[in-house]
């Protein structure tokens, strides 16, 4: 069971793009994307959704990560993505998560990047809210990264992951200052934490007395800031494990977790309500008996305006050798504080659906997100859904990877760029030279496409197709005299 969590988190995480300004740019060359991260920045929302392919088996590619605005339209259902910031990298590393900190106006990229098959380089980038690099730290150390989680508390920022290593795993911790709001400290590498640490799953805050709460494969630690363990509790104390999320609201806590339906059996999703001391006052399971139910990957529960929302896969990690790639449904439901079930929806059962996280709007509605994988070319495609307070009026938005197979480019180019789009794909066509600057913007909006390059020097070039505000295809073409 391990080890296959091991494999997926790895196939997971690393498949999101990179973000960091002050480098130099240059769009991915492989397709594939995953919706990484919805992050609440003054009541509205932004997404981040990376493309490029999966650093552990492809070291030598480069990446790209772009931020988007959620915008509600007025009938608060339908949605649409703007496009905030894009950047395309010329250096090796991927980001594992992202955050955004409202109390300095600043955002927050881990990355890591691929040395050997069991060596990473990990670094942490600061920006102000406009995307200026402001400061960065490094590390060069064993391990492969499994999964990163940030929270705040007060004036500190914290981040908590797994580093997997043939010796044993080990935690990254880093503590980002709010006093110092220029600089960063330096990344820690520990393993003071209860072992195994394999996979630590989540960890949040705990508002009510200051300590980390982090959700590993045996259960819950409450940590210190310092990462001195002050208690642990196991299945036998919270009645779930393995992989979960947890959050403190005021003075009581809920999670969302595993829980075997039999011993070494399938496991069925299950979300609790806490006392103060950890002590279960009501629990709710959700999935299907017999099967391998498993939570969204990264964030399966979120709270807002009294209501609590949790996500499930409805066939988890003992349904097939790969979790990606076997067609699955998945579940939200909507609760409120005493557990009491609103409403329960299934979605899915068509594709391969992966998914990451849950967010809460503040209209009262509920968006997951995640990434589909496409059953022939086994290319992940950026996934982001929304229904409304009451469960309804399901929309969403999918990076298919199937129109990428259609658009072509006669290459090398002299003074005219030709374009083929067989089945009629319309979308906007982003011209980028080797550095990364935008040189000329083109429509595609026929099944052949003739685009005047003459005044553009010899050199190589990357053409993005973009549709919807998401990349849909990424070619790189040579242009001569």
């Amino acid at each position: 069971m391990k080890e296959a969590i091991i494999i997926i988190f790895l196939k997971v995480i690393i498949v999101t793009g990179v973000l960091a300004q002050g480098y130099e740019w240059q769009p991915s060359d492989l397709p594939g994307s995953a919706f990484l991260k919805l992050i609440e920045i003054d009541g509205e929302l932004f997404g981040a959704v990376g493309n490029g392919p999966l650093p552990f088996y492809y070291p030598e590619y480069k990446y790209q990560l772009t931020i988007y605005k959620i915008v509600p339209a007025s009938d608060g259902v339908n949605f649409e993505m703007e496009e905030v910031k894009s950047f395309n990298s010329a250096e090796h590393y991927s980001t594992i998560t992202i955050d955004y900190i409202k109390e300095t106006s600043s955002w927050l990229f881990y990355q890591s990047a691929f040395v050997s098959s069991s060596k990473q380089l990990y670094r942490i980038l600061l920006y102000d809210k406009y995307f200026n690099l402001l400061a960065e730290e490094t590390l060069d150390t064993m391990g492969i990264p499994g999964s990163f989680h940030t929270d705040t508390n007060g004036d500190n920022t914290y981040m908590v992951g797994s580093i997997l290593t043939p010796l044993g795993d080990k935690i990254m911790y880093f503590n980002y200052s709010h006093k110092y709001p220029d600089s960063l400290s330096h990344i820690q590498i520990t393993q003071t934490f209860p072992n195994p640490t394999l996979l630590i799953s989540s960890m949040t805050c705990d508002k009510r007395t200051g300590n980390l709460l982090i959700f590993n494969y045996d259960g819950l630690a409450a940590v210190d800031t310092n990462l001195i363990v002050s208690m642990f509790y196991g299945y036998n104390k919270i009645r779930t494990f393995r992989h979960g999320y947890m959050i403190n609201i005021e003075d009581n806590y809920y999670s969302h977790g595993l829980a075997p339906q039999i011993i070494n059996g399938p496991k069925i999703n299950v979300v609790h309500k806490y006392d103060s001391l950890f002590n279960i006052i009501k629990a709710d399971t959700f999935g299907i008996l017999g099967k391998d139910n498993y939570p969204f990957l990264f964030k399966s529960l979120d709270y807002k305006n009294d209501n609590v929302v949790v996500g499930g896969h409805l066939e988890g990690l003992g349904s097939a050798s790969d979790f990606s790639q076997i067609i699955k449904r998945f579940y939200l439901a909507k609760l409120d504080r005493g557990l009491n079930v609103k409403w329960y929806k299934q979605f899915g059962g068509d594709k391969a659906y992966v998914m990451l996280g849950v967010k809460m709007d503040e209209n009262g509605g509920t968006f997951a997100y995640g990434y589909i994988t496409d059953s022939i070319s086994e290319i992940p495609n950026a996934y982001l859904m929304h229904v409304d307070s009451n469960g309804n009026n399901f929309i969403s938005k999918v990076n298919d990877a199937n129109t990428r197979a259609s658009i072509r480019i006669v290459n090398p180019s002299f003074g005219t760029l030709t374009i083929s789009n067989p089945t009629n794909i319309y979308c906007n066509i982003h011209i980028f030279d080797i550095k990364g600057h935008l040189v000329k913007t083109f429509k595609l909006d026929n099944n052949y496409l003739q685009c005047n390059v003459a005044d553009l020097p010899v050199g190589e070039y990357f053409a993005n197709f973009v549709k919807d505000n998401m990349l849909i295809e990424c070619i790189k073409w040579l242009k001569l005299n």
